[in-house]
């Protein structure tokens, strides 16, 4: 009867000293109520369940239609070069944090650059790893990535998209003095025929024009200059020299190849471009020098694998890419016309007053501000930056990083604004960045099979029309998607079945022996102790009574345990009522 708890049922066999059979079987009795307790706790655990689906992507096109954009939207062009500036003075002056992610400031994934990675360790497929630690900007091709539609944010997505990006192979600067003085508002301030013979070249071709100024632009002062010696593809007319050889350049870039206008060796030559950077000699600036280097311009064709968790990206391999074989010395910039806009817009892209830009204060350091942040006044010797200590490769990755992010942006500004519609469908057709114009123009036309210049005016009377932020390639990725369900614990139901049929059991089988005992129920019960008890006043009888009913019938009878023979020298503790009664007393014996 001390087994009315698991801990009495414990205590009572170690009391007794004296295990049984009916001990044993009330120890493994009442176990069960605790395992079955932990059992029903323990039953049910939170699990996620992962389902799979093939989902379609829409990504900025960086192929030959991305590329001619601009000029094929030339009404509006002056527009979206204000906004390519605003993009990139944001991105330039992007925390540190965001240049070294892999995201931009939009949240448009990055693409890292081919010539920043370890290119000798690719594996069977030649995918290079992409290191999660990036320690300066340039690991990248661009402080801007590529817009990327229809991203779920509540699922994990990877995929892979074509990336087209510019680079450029810089020489040792060579030093000038610069020949005049610069920035006094005098136009016979600069020898612009010594300007000349220094820097030649097809975008500044004649420096003395009101409008060809390399320093003093119309869009405000530059402390730099970009340009190339060689000539370009014109628009028609052109009675250029040597036409047809440079159509054939930008022909080419676009992936036709007419082999009268461009033979192998000209597909293989890169372009080169010449940069130019002013920078103080004499503390009042009326000395000042030039930093001329002479680069060769590549465009490099890559597949990057992305992987996302919801609208968070980061492109963690990268390789040459396997569907677009164009040849890596033909650029976009083989065109007068886009070269002759990023010539002209990218060095005043950041409005300065005086020293260098901030474009040259970065490559100058790519860790720092690029602003000289000094109260006080600046001095040329400080406010222009010497970008003649780097070294030829160093200045090459950041010369690429900053003029891909420029171009990028000025091809199609409008791509990187943000909250980029769900509606897949308004990017236009399916394509991939190798043929991205030719799903723009009739059947009988492609710009594979056909001249730049016979397709232009049809791919620009098409997109005239279009209200996409951009133009979209397409790539279809793995979609994995997860909610949260209840799990079953087959072991702990298991147990909780057993205990609780077990219980079910012994309480059945309660039932059955209490309706087949005849005695009445007295054991565990401090009524059970007036059954003709001598020292209890109370009417006699009762005997054929439960413990429970003669509990209710003595409700009002109040009883001591107390010592029933007090004038005794040995007392006698008993249940006792309505007789004398001394109290119990320590140092008293009793019996």
């Amino acid at each position: 009867m001390a087994s009315q708890s698991v801990w009495g049922t414990f205590e009572s066999q170690l009391l007794m000293q004296r295990l049984t059979i009916v001990g044993i079987n009330l120890l493994f009795l009442w176990a069960l109520s605790p395992l079955g307790g932990q059992a029903s706790l323990r039953l049910m655990s939170r699990a996620h369940e992962a389902s799979y689906t093939t989902t379609k992507f829409r990504y900025l096109t960086t192929g030959p239609g991305g590329a001619i954009f601009p000029i094929a939207t030339a009404n509006v062009a002056g527009g979206r070069y204000a906004q390519a500036g605003a993009l990139y003075n944001a991105a330039l002056l992007a925390p540190q944090s965001v240049k070294l992610g892999p995201q931009d400031s939009w949240g448009n994934v990055k693409i890292p650059s081919l010539d920043a990675l370890n290119q000798s360790v690719p594996d069977t497929d030649g995918w290079i790893e992409v290191s999660n630690q990036v320690s300066v900007p340039e690991t990248y091709s661009s402080l801007v990535g590529v817009p990327v539609a229809g991203l779920p944010t509540n699922a994990s997505s990877n995929f892979t998209l074509e990336y087209n990006y510019m680079a450029v192979s810089c020489g040792p600067f060579k030093q000038e003095l610069y020949p005049g003085t610069h920035g006094t508002g005098d136009s016979t301030a600069t020898n612009y025929t010594k300007l000349d013979e220094m820097i030649p070249g097809q975008i500044w071709s004649n420096k003395s024009d009101f409008d060809l100024h390399p320093f003093d632009t119309l869009d405000g002062p530059a402390s730099f200059l970009i340009d190339t010696t060689r000539d370009l593809a014109r628009t028609p007319p052109s009675e250029q020299l040597d036409r047809d050889l440079y159509l054939g350049r930008l022909d080419g870039f676009a992936g036709h190849y007419n082999q009268s206008r461009l033979s192998e060796s000209e597909s293989k030559t890169p372009r080169e471009l010449t940069f130019a950077s002013v920078y103080g000699i004499s503390k009042d600036g009326m000395t000042q020098g030039l930093n001329i280097a002479t680069c060769t311009l590549l465009q490099h064709h890559v597949e990057a694998y992305v992987k996302c968790v919801g609208n968070q990206c980061a492109a963690s391999r990268i390789r040459k890419s396997k569907t677009d074989t164009r040849p890596n010395a033909l650029t976009a910039f083989e065109s007068f016309e886009i070269l002759k806009n990023v010539a002209h817009k990218f060095p005043t892209a950041i409005k300065f007053t005086e020293g260098s830009s901030p474009t040259e204060l970065f490559l100058a350091n790519t860790s720092s501000f690029p602003f000289i942040q000094r109260a006080g006044r600046l001095y040329a010797d400080v406010a222009y930056a010497n970008l003649f200590g780097l070294q030829p490769d160093v200045f090459s990755r950041r010369l690429s990083l900053v003029l891909n992010t420029y171009y990028q942006l000025s091809s199609q500004s409008s791509g990187y604004f943000g909250s980029l519609s769900s509606n897949l469908s308004a990017y236009g057709p399916d394509t991939l960045p190798v043929t991205d114009a030719s799903v723009y123009l009739p059947a009988n036309l492609s710009i594979t099979d056909h001249p730049v210049f016979d397709w232009f005016t049809k791919f620009q009377q098409t997109i005239d029309q279009t209200d996409s932020p951009f133009l979209g390639a397409t790539t279809t990725g793995n979609t994995m998607s997860t909610e949260e369900i209840f799990v079953c614990n087959i072991a702990w139901l298991a147990l909780l079945l057993a205990a609780s049929t077990v219980i079910l059991i012994t309480g059945s089988v309660g039932l059955v022996l209490k309706r087949k005992t005849l005695g009445p129920e007295m054991f565990g019960f401090v009524t059970s102790m007036t059954y003709e008890n001598p020292w209890l006043k109370i009417p006699q009888g009762g005997t054929m009574l439960d413990a429970m009913e003669r509990a209710r019938l003595l409700k009002d009878v109040e009883v001591h345990i107390a010592d029933v023979r007090g004038d005794d020298k040995v007392g006698h503790i008993a249940l006792a009522a309505g007789i004398p009664l001394r109290k119990l007393e320590r140092g008293r014996l009793y019996r």
